[in-house]
Protein backbone atom coordinates (compact mmCIF):
# COMPACT_ATOMS: atom_id res chain seq x y z
CA UNK A 1 0.00 0.00 0.00
CA UNK A 2 1.93 3.69 -0.68
CA UNK A 3 1.84 5.83 1.96
CA UNK A 4 -0.87 8.39 -0.41
CA UNK A 5 -3.48 5.40 0.09
CA UNK A 6 -2.28 4.90 3.70
CA UNK A 7 -3.24 8.65 4.62
CA UNK A 8 -6.40 8.75 2.72
CA UNK A 9 -7.98 5.61 4.32
CA UNK A 10 -6.55 7.16 7.77
CA UNK A 11 -8.91 10.21 7.26
CA UNK A 12 -11.59 8.27 5.78
CA UNK A 13 -12.36 5.82 8.90
CA UNK A 14 -12.67 8.73 11.51
CA UNK A 15 -15.13 10.10 8.94
CA UNK A 16 -17.51 6.66 8.17
CA UNK A 17 -17.39 6.41 11.84
CA UNK A 18 -19.09 9.70 12.49
CA UNK A 19 -21.68 8.57 10.04
CA UNK A 20 -22.49 5.48 12.35
CA UNK A 21 -22.63 8.06 15.55
CA UNK A 22 -24.87 9.56 13.38
CA UNK A 23 -27.37 7.08 12.25
CA UNK A 24 -27.17 5.61 15.54
CA UNK A 25 -28.68 8.91 17.48
CA UNK A 26 -31.20 8.81 14.79
CA UNK A 27 -32.49 5.59 15.51
CA UNK A 28 -34.44 5.11 18.29
CA UNK A 29 -34.67 1.64 19.47
CA UNK A 30 -37.47 -0.81 17.99
CA UNK A 31 -37.89 1.74 15.50
CA UNK A 32 -38.02 -0.91 12.51
CA UNK A 33 -39.50 -4.13 14.28
CA UNK A 34 -42.71 -4.49 13.27
CA UNK A 35 -43.48 -1.05 12.36
CA UNK A 36 -45.58 0.03 9.27
CA UNK A 37 -43.71 2.94 7.16
CA UNK A 38 -45.81 5.81 7.62
CA UNK A 39 -46.27 8.37 4.66
CA UNK A 40 -43.71 11.14 4.60
CA UNK A 41 -44.09 14.46 6.33
CA UNK A 42 -44.88 17.32 4.07
CA UNK A 43 -43.12 19.57 5.88
CA UNK A 44 -39.54 17.84 5.78
CA UNK A 45 -38.02 19.35 2.21
CA UNK A 46 -35.23 17.69 1.72
CA UNK A 47 -33.55 20.27 -0.81
CA UNK A 48 -31.33 22.74 1.70
CA UNK A 49 -30.40 20.24 4.45
CA UNK A 50 -27.48 19.26 3.08
CA UNK A 51 -25.73 21.91 2.55
CA UNK A 52 -23.14 22.22 -0.28
CA UNK A 53 -24.65 18.65 -1.01
CA UNK A 54 -28.32 19.50 -2.52
CA UNK A 55 -31.89 17.48 -1.76
CA UNK A 56 -34.18 16.32 -4.53
CA UNK A 57 -36.71 18.28 -3.40
CA UNK A 58 -38.44 20.87 -5.35
CA UNK A 59 -41.10 23.93 -4.82
CA UNK A 60 -44.16 23.63 -5.48
CA UNK A 61 -46.38 24.52 -8.10
CA UNK A 62 -46.94 28.69 -8.03
CA UNK A 63 -44.95 28.73 -4.67
CA UNK A 64 -42.60 31.49 -4.93
CA UNK A 65 -39.56 31.02 -2.54
CA UNK A 66 -36.72 34.07 -2.24
CA UNK A 67 -33.34 32.74 -0.98
CA UNK A 68 -30.59 34.53 0.38
CA UNK A 69 -26.85 32.50 -0.11
CA UNK A 70 -23.95 33.63 1.19
CA UNK A 71 -21.01 31.38 -0.23
CA UNK A 72 -17.52 31.95 1.09
CA UNK A 73 -13.89 30.94 0.52
CA UNK A 74 -11.05 30.55 2.95
CA UNK A 75 -7.05 29.97 2.21
CA UNK A 76 -4.88 29.75 -0.65
CA UNK A 77 -1.26 29.33 -1.51
CA UNK A 78 0.16 32.58 -0.30
CA UNK A 79 -0.31 34.77 2.67
CA UNK A 80 -3.80 36.02 2.26
CA UNK A 81 -6.87 34.84 0.82
CA UNK A 82 -10.54 35.34 0.94
CA UNK A 83 -13.84 35.42 -1.20
CA UNK A 84 -17.20 35.71 -0.28
CA UNK A 85 -20.11 35.44 -2.57
CA UNK A 86 -23.52 37.28 -2.10
CA UNK A 87 -26.37 35.95 -3.91
CA UNK A 88 -30.07 36.68 -4.03
CA UNK A 89 -32.31 33.94 -5.73
CA UNK A 90 -36.09 34.22 -6.32
CA UNK A 91 -37.39 30.36 -7.17
CA UNK A 92 -40.55 29.66 -8.06
CA UNK A 93 -42.92 26.57 -8.92
CA UNK A 94 -43.50 26.49 -12.38
CA UNK A 95 -45.03 23.06 -12.97
CA UNK A 96 -45.50 20.01 -11.27
CA UNK A 97 -42.19 18.99 -11.27
CA UNK A 98 -40.49 21.46 -13.11
CA UNK A 99 -38.86 25.05 -10.87
CA UNK A 100 -36.63 27.93 -12.09
CA UNK A 101 -34.78 30.36 -10.55
CA UNK A 102 -33.38 33.96 -11.31
CA UNK A 103 -30.24 35.14 -9.48
CA UNK A 104 -28.55 37.92 -8.64
CA UNK A 105 -24.94 38.30 -7.68
CA UNK A 106 -22.61 40.41 -6.08
CA UNK A 107 -18.82 39.29 -4.73
CA UNK A 108 -15.84 41.09 -2.34
CA UNK A 109 -12.28 39.16 -2.98
CA UNK A 110 -9.19 39.99 -1.22
CA UNK A 111 -5.72 38.39 -2.21
CA UNK A 112 -1.88 39.10 -0.93
CA UNK A 113 0.80 37.56 -2.19
CA UNK A 114 -1.07 34.50 -3.94
CA UNK A 115 0.97 32.73 -7.05
CA UNK A 116 -0.93 33.14 -10.21
CA UNK A 117 -3.58 36.13 -8.98
CA UNK A 118 -2.86 40.04 -8.58
CA UNK A 119 -2.92 41.52 -5.37
CA UNK A 120 -6.59 42.53 -4.96
CA UNK A 121 -9.19 44.12 -2.76
CA UNK A 122 -12.55 44.49 -4.48
CA UNK A 123 -15.91 43.70 -4.97
CA UNK A 124 -19.27 44.88 -5.86
CA UNK A 125 -22.61 43.34 -8.07
CA UNK A 126 -21.22 40.96 -10.27
CA UNK A 127 -24.09 39.14 -12.77
CA UNK A 128 -26.96 37.00 -13.32
CA UNK A 129 -28.03 33.00 -13.37
CA UNK A 130 -30.44 31.12 -14.17
CA UNK A 131 -31.52 27.37 -13.48
CA UNK A 132 -34.00 25.01 -13.48
CA UNK A 133 -34.56 21.86 -11.91
CA UNK A 134 -36.88 19.00 -13.34
CA UNK A 135 -37.86 16.41 -10.76
CA UNK A 136 -37.24 13.00 -12.35
CA UNK A 137 -38.05 10.47 -9.71
CA UNK A 138 -40.66 12.08 -6.01
CA UNK A 139 -39.30 10.63 -3.08
CA UNK A 140 -42.60 10.59 -1.73
CA UNK A 141 -43.78 7.64 -4.20
CA UNK A 142 -40.21 6.14 -4.73
CA UNK A 143 -37.60 4.86 -2.36
CA UNK A 144 -34.96 7.48 -4.03
CA UNK A 145 -35.96 10.62 -5.44
CA UNK A 146 -33.74 12.29 -8.29
CA UNK A 147 -33.76 15.91 -9.67
CA UNK A 148 -31.65 16.84 -12.85
CA UNK A 149 -30.14 20.67 -12.26
CA UNK A 150 -29.39 22.98 -15.11
CA UNK A 151 -27.79 26.10 -14.26
CA UNK A 152 -25.71 29.08 -16.42
CA UNK A 153 -25.30 32.56 -15.74
CA UNK A 154 -22.77 35.93 -16.60
CA UNK A 155 -20.52 37.72 -14.13
CA UNK A 156 -18.96 40.81 -15.19
CA UNK A 157 -16.56 40.04 -11.94
CA UNK A 158 -13.66 37.54 -11.70
CA UNK A 159 -15.02 34.51 -9.23
CA UNK A 160 -11.68 34.19 -7.49
CA UNK A 161 -10.17 38.03 -7.25
CA UNK A 162 -13.76 40.18 -8.00
CA UNK A 163 -11.74 42.45 -10.88
CA UNK A 164 -13.46 43.45 -13.56
CA UNK A 165 -13.45 40.29 -16.20
CA UNK A 166 -16.27 38.62 -18.74
CA UNK A 167 -17.41 35.03 -17.02
CA UNK A 168 -19.52 33.04 -18.62
CA UNK A 169 -20.29 29.59 -17.00
CA UNK A 170 -22.70 26.94 -16.64
CA UNK A 171 -23.81 23.34 -14.96
CA UNK A 172 -25.28 20.33 -14.62
CA UNK A 173 -25.79 18.26 -11.36
CA UNK A 174 -27.46 15.13 -10.82
CA UNK A 175 -29.16 15.16 -6.77
CA UNK A 176 -30.47 11.73 -5.65
CA UNK A 177 -31.53 11.72 -2.32
CA UNK A 178 -33.37 8.97 0.15
CA UNK A 179 -34.85 8.97 3.87
CA UNK A 180 -33.30 5.99 5.98
CA UNK A 181 -34.92 5.92 8.21
CA UNK A 182 -38.49 7.66 8.92
CA UNK A 183 -38.68 11.10 9.76
CA UNK A 184 -35.43 10.62 11.38
CA UNK A 185 -32.60 10.24 8.98
CA UNK A 186 -31.76 11.27 5.42
CA UNK A 187 -29.30 10.56 3.17
CA UNK A 188 -28.38 12.37 -0.71
CA UNK A 189 -25.92 12.26 -3.40
CA UNK A 190 -24.95 14.44 -6.15
CA UNK A 191 -22.69 13.94 -9.15
CA UNK A 192 -22.16 17.24 -11.36
CA UNK A 193 -19.94 18.95 -13.99
CA UNK A 194 -19.59 22.52 -14.10
CA UNK A 195 -17.63 25.08 -16.79
CA UNK A 196 -16.62 28.19 -17.36
CA UNK A 197 -14.73 30.59 -20.05
CA UNK A 198 -13.43 33.44 -18.44
CA UNK A 199 -11.26 36.72 -20.23
CA UNK A 200 -10.07 39.57 -17.84
CA UNK A 201 -7.04 42.15 -18.16
CA UNK A 202 -5.16 39.81 -15.85
CA UNK A 203 -5.31 37.06 -18.34
CA UNK A 204 -3.21 37.15 -22.01
CA UNK A 205 -5.55 34.62 -23.18
CA UNK A 206 -9.14 33.55 -22.60
CA UNK A 207 -9.35 30.82 -20.43
CA UNK A 208 -11.34 27.61 -20.32
CA UNK A 209 -11.91 24.88 -17.49
CA UNK A 210 -14.39 22.69 -16.22
CA UNK A 211 -14.97 20.10 -13.89
CA UNK A 212 -16.55 17.08 -11.85
CA UNK A 213 -17.66 16.67 -8.43
CA UNK A 214 -19.04 13.82 -6.43
CA UNK A 215 -20.61 14.69 -3.16
CA UNK A 216 -22.56 12.79 -0.39
CA UNK A 217 -24.08 14.05 3.08
CA UNK A 218 -26.17 12.59 5.93
CA UNK A 219 -28.87 14.73 7.82
CA UNK A 220 -30.32 13.62 10.77
CA UNK A 221 -33.02 14.88 13.19
CA UNK A 222 -31.91 15.09 17.08
CA UNK A 223 -34.80 17.72 17.71
CA UNK A 224 -37.68 19.48 16.40
CA UNK A 225 -36.70 21.79 13.57
CA UNK A 226 -33.13 20.54 14.08
CA UNK A 227 -31.05 18.67 11.75
CA UNK A 228 -27.32 18.24 12.06
CA UNK A 229 -25.53 16.13 9.43
CA UNK A 230 -21.92 15.16 7.72
CA UNK A 231 -20.80 16.11 4.40
CA UNK A 232 -18.13 14.62 2.16
CA UNK A 233 -16.66 15.85 -1.70
CA UNK A 234 -14.29 14.98 -4.59
CA UNK A 235 -13.35 17.73 -6.95
CA UNK A 236 -11.78 17.43 -10.26
CA UNK A 237 -10.11 20.36 -12.07
CA UNK A 238 -9.42 20.49 -15.83
CA UNK A 239 -8.09 22.79 -18.49
CA UNK A 240 -10.72 23.33 -21.52
CA UNK A 241 -14.36 23.07 -21.47
CA UNK A 242 -14.42 19.16 -22.46
CA UNK A 243 -12.80 17.78 -19.39
CA UNK A 244 -9.69 18.32 -21.18
CA UNK A 245 -5.75 18.02 -19.40
CA UNK A 246 -6.12 17.15 -15.63
CA UNK A 247 -4.98 19.85 -12.86
CA UNK A 248 -5.75 18.22 -10.20
CA UNK A 249 -7.92 17.52 -7.25
CA UNK A 250 -9.30 17.71 -3.55
CA UNK A 251 -11.15 16.01 -1.12
CA UNK A 252 -13.65 17.65 1.56
CA UNK A 253 -15.10 17.02 4.54
CA UNK A 254 -17.42 19.54 7.00
CA UNK A 255 -20.59 19.44 9.37
CA UNK A 256 -23.53 21.22 8.21
CA UNK A 257 -26.59 22.12 10.71
CA UNK A 258 -30.48 23.08 8.88
CA UNK A 259 -32.79 24.53 11.10
CA UNK A 260 -36.63 25.13 10.52
CA UNK A 261 -38.96 27.40 12.66
CA UNK A 262 -42.57 27.63 11.23
CA UNK A 263 -42.03 28.12 7.14
CA UNK A 264 -38.66 29.41 7.35
CA UNK A 265 -35.22 27.58 7.14
CA UNK A 266 -31.69 28.02 7.75
CA UNK A 267 -28.77 26.29 6.62
CA UNK A 268 -24.91 26.33 7.64
CA UNK A 269 -22.34 23.96 5.64
CA UNK A 270 -18.81 24.05 6.82
CA UNK A 271 -16.53 22.19 4.75
CA UNK A 272 -12.53 21.52 4.82
CA UNK A 273 -10.21 20.30 2.45
CA UNK A 274 -8.42 17.39 3.93
CA UNK A 275 -6.23 15.76 0.99
CA UNK A 276 -5.18 17.37 -2.48
CA UNK A 277 -2.98 16.79 -5.44
CA UNK A 278 -2.34 19.39 -7.77
CA UNK A 279 -0.22 18.10 -11.33
CA UNK A 280 3.38 18.94 -10.97
CA UNK A 281 2.89 20.01 -7.15
CA UNK A 282 4.40 18.07 -3.87
CA UNK A 283 1.73 19.22 -1.15
CA UNK A 284 -0.70 16.93 0.26
CA UNK A 285 -3.63 19.22 -0.47
CA UNK A 286 -4.26 21.61 -3.67
CA UNK A 287 -4.11 25.15 -2.80
CA UNK A 288 -4.10 26.55 -6.50
CA UNK A 289 -7.89 25.32 -7.97
CA UNK A 290 -9.04 24.75 -4.49
CA UNK A 291 -9.83 26.34 -0.86
CA UNK A 292 -8.72 25.31 2.12
CA UNK A 293 -11.72 25.82 3.35
CA UNK A 294 -15.42 26.73 2.32
CA UNK A 295 -18.70 27.76 4.25
CA UNK A 296 -22.16 28.23 3.01
CA UNK A 297 -25.07 30.08 4.45
CA UNK A 298 -28.37 29.74 3.26
CA UNK A 299 -32.22 31.56 4.76
CA UNK A 300 -35.32 31.13 2.95
CA UNK A 301 -39.07 31.54 3.40
CA UNK A 302 -41.78 31.07 0.57
CA UNK A 303 -43.89 34.11 0.38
Amino acid sequence: MTPRRRSIRSRCFPALALLAGIAGLALPAGANEGAERPPRQSEVDSEHMFGFTVGSDIEEPGSIVPHFNTAAAFGRRGRLYSVIDQNFELKYGLAPGVAVAAAFNGIAARARGVPGLPDTYSGGASGVGLSARFQILDRQKSPVGLTLDVNGGYDSRDPGTARAATVWSGGVRAAFDSELIYDRLFAAVNIGLDTQTRASADLPWTERSSGTFVAASVSARLAPGVFVGLEASYRRAYEGQALGRFQGDAFYLGPSIYLTSGRSWLTLSVATQIRGHEVGGSSGLNLREFERHRVLLVFGKPL
